[in-house]
């Protein structure tokens, strides 16, 4: 009995050590382990990661390349009308919709028309050896379909915003650019320009604003503000441009800086002179690029400073459980067509609170 009641002080430590609160990863707990690559014949691949597992989908010229892990899984479909796969999005596991690359075209008489190819469906069956794929056409019209709820996406249509169901139908959403739906949540952010792309609409400041509903009557506006993205806890990550993206040149080149947007409308810069800001599906940590090149990681709350992770890439996109990180990158070889998409395994130190 004298033993048992020695060991209670011990056992008891034990339990409070093992019950401390894990505190969430500051960039500096973020490490790659290994990389792998896939390349393209494009670009601009628009890669997008599977929400449930490490399967990718990308563009190649008049197709797309669906890309798995661990498999030796390159598997290329080209359309059989060389349509393009633009701005793809995964709807669910199994599958993925797309537009054209372009919201308008512009005619020979100078008028703007929306571009004909309009909205498909790919639906996906993988065996685990191989992918076969099928396309249903979702609409006549729409541009850059991003997932929301309920079996609904938000697209573009010329210059407006659009809600189109699993059978097409469209439920005009107003005025606005690039929608960002907040998945599994009624939040919707949207541009009042297409900055950085042409505005044969508005005659507004290219620039404009950001417009963030965070539910029916509760708006937040950022001026100059592109690029809006969801963070898991509610909050948004936008790139914020200093000034107007010049006439030749990189849209970004006149300065741009990573800020997140909270529910009660303050603005913070979490990494200055970058852009492309995407928040980890977990953890308050944002992947950026940096102005000329390079994937940086941020903090979504004050205090760490944003860490380089890899010095090439941009367009950083976590996978769905926040364990890879995919980004673009220029050729290796002179004389090699087409981005290269390079993928990251991580490894994300998490400690209890007294030890950190």
């Amino acid at each position: 009995m004298n033993t048992v009641r020695a060991l209670l002080p011990i056992l008891a430590l034990a339990v409070a050590s093992c019950a401390r609160p894990i505190v969430p990863p500051v960039p500096a707990d973020v490490s790659v382990i290994r990389s792998y690559s896939c390349a393209t014949d494009v670009d601009d691949p628009q890669p997008a990661w599977n929400p449930a597992t490490y399967q990718v989908v990308m563009r190649v010229a008049h197709g797309f390349i669906l890309f798995q892990e661990g498999r030796d899984r390159r598997e290329v479909f080209i359309s059989d009308d060389r349509r393009e796969t633009g701005l793809p999005a995964w709807i669910n596991p199994g599958q993925f919709a797309f537009g054209p690359l372009a919201n308008v075209v512009r005619l020979a008489d100078g008028r703007w028309v929306s571009a004909a190819d309009g909205l498909s469906i790919i639906t996906v069956t993988d065996n685990g050896f191989k992918s076969a794929v099928g396309r249903q056409q979702l609409s006549a019209k729409g541009f850059r379909p991003r997932p929301w709820h309920e079996g609904e996406m938000v697209a573009q249509d010329e210059d407006r915003l659009v809600r189109i169901d699993g059978r097409g139908r469209m439920i005009d959403e107003g005025l606005g650019f690039r929608g960002e739906p907040q998945r599994g949540g009624e939040g919707l952010a949207w541009q009042e320009t297409p900055v950085p792309y042409d505005d044969p609409w508005t005659g507004k400041p290219p620039r404009g604003r950001l417009t963030i509903r965070w539910r029916a009557g509760v708006i937040t506006e950022v001026p100059s503000a592109v690029q809006a993205r969801w963070c898991a806890d509610g909050r948004v990550v936008a790139t914020v441009l200093r000034a107007d993206p010049p006439a030749k040149g990189p849209w970004w080149e006149g300065g741009t800086d990573v800020v997140v947007v909270a529910q009660d409308g303050s603005v913070r810069v979490i990494a200055a002179n970058c852009r492309d800001g995407d928040p980890h599906p977990r953890h308050p940590l944002v992947a950026v690029t940096e102005r000329m090149g390079g994937v940086r990681i941020a903090a979504l709350d004050p205090g760490p400073e944003p860490r380089l992770l890899v010095p090439t890439g941009r367009k950083p996109r976590w996978s769905a459980d926040g364990m890879r990180l995919l980004a673009e990158e220029d050729p290796a070889k002179d004389g090699q067509q087409g981005c290269v998409v390079k993928f990251h395994v991580l490894r994300i130190d998490q400690a209890p609170a007294a030890t950190r």
